[in-house]
């Protein structure tokens, strides 16, 4: 057989441990200005609260992602993602320390969510308030966080420990575990996430409605997965070929316009509807030109360069 040859490491992997310590000094001094910023008075309690949630979501669909695919290639029981897969198990094995990272968001839920003072609101606002008291109270807000984290952590957790204690030689048939698993998770998955961008984001808006939501928020994740996952695929030296970079590219490419079409579905069904309950989420943005600017960034560099540069 002609050809040059791979030799794949037989022991676990070793090194990159500057790395790490370097990337964790860096989150720890980012935390501790944000303290600062907070305590010096730069920042209002309200405005670093909002800060650190925007920012814990934004990481947190990294690892949804990658937990999503890794479920999508077991209910496929694809073969070509095998060689890089270690990867996106780590990448989603980082979902338990999000848990910590949620604790602040639920120190500062009274300044960050407005269900949580009707009274500083006005009447039709109340009204909306006492409506969805039933699923907007601190218990039952509580309590879907703890289940949306127990089926992100227990899906993350399980597929990587079945796939290390298989590579270990004592466990042949995990892989079957894992077939029935991913298919079976991908709809829990996909409904804790979008309930969590219902909870977490939605509501800090009092009158924006929309069905698209978390469909787009969703593929958004899906995609943020897929793009680190390559990054890290080719940063670390993963041993692949062209054709498992052009499959991912592919997968990639397929979600940026998944998300751009999700994106566009929720502006242009709430613009035809023209319901006054549902568009003055719009009209903010519109009329705004900070957000303006910040529309304009996501159409050119969160769509449109993507989409000629993987095509």
């Amino acid at each position: 057989m002609s050809g040059s040859t791979t030799e794949l490491p037989r022991g676990p992997f070793e090194g990159g441990r500057r790395p790490m310590m370097a990337l964790a000094l860096t989150g720890v001094i980012g935390v501790a200005l944000w303290i600062v910023s907070v305590i010096a008075g730069f920042a209002t309690p309200e405005r670093a609260g909002y800060g650190w949630l925007w920012a814990f979501f934004f990481w947190l669909t990294i690892p949804f992602g990658a937990t999503g695919w890794l479920s999508a290639f077991y209910a496929a029981k694809a073969k070509w993602p095998v060689l890089p897969r270690r990867m996106l198990e780590l990448i989603a094995a980082t979902m338990p320390i999000f848990v910590v990272l949620f604790l602040p968001v639920l120190i500062w839920m009274k300044e960050l969510y407005p269900w949580q003072r009707p009274d500083a609101f006005g009447e039709e606002a109340r009204r909306l308030f006492e409506h969805r008291h039933a699923y907007l109270n601190v218990g039952f807000f509580l309590l879907r966080a703890a289940i949306y984290f127990v089926i992100f952590v227990g899906v993350s957790e399980l597929h990587l420990r079945w796939s290390l204690a298989q590579d270990k030689g004592d466990r042949p048939l995990n892989t079957l575990k894992s077939w029935r698993m991913g298919p079976g998770s991908l709809p829990f998955l996909g409904f804790a996430f979008s309930f969590a961008a219902f909870d977490w984001l939605m509501s800090l808006n009092v009158t924006f409605y929309s069905s698209m939501f978390g469909f787009n928020v969703v593929a958004g994740a899906v995609m943020a997965g897929m793009a680190v996952w390559i990054l890290v695929t080719i940063a670390v030296g993963t041993p692949v070929s062209g054709h498992h970079l052009h499959s991912m590219g592919k997968l990639l490419f397929a979600f940026v316009c998944f998300w751009g079409y999700t994106a566009f579905s929720q502006f242009l069904l709430i613009w035809i509807a023209d319901i006054p309950d549902e568009t003055p989420w719009f009209h903010q943005r519109l009329d705004s030109p900070s957000w303006l600017v910040v529309g304009w960034f996501l159409v050119i560099f969160h769509f449109a360069a993507p989409f000629v540069i993987l095509l």
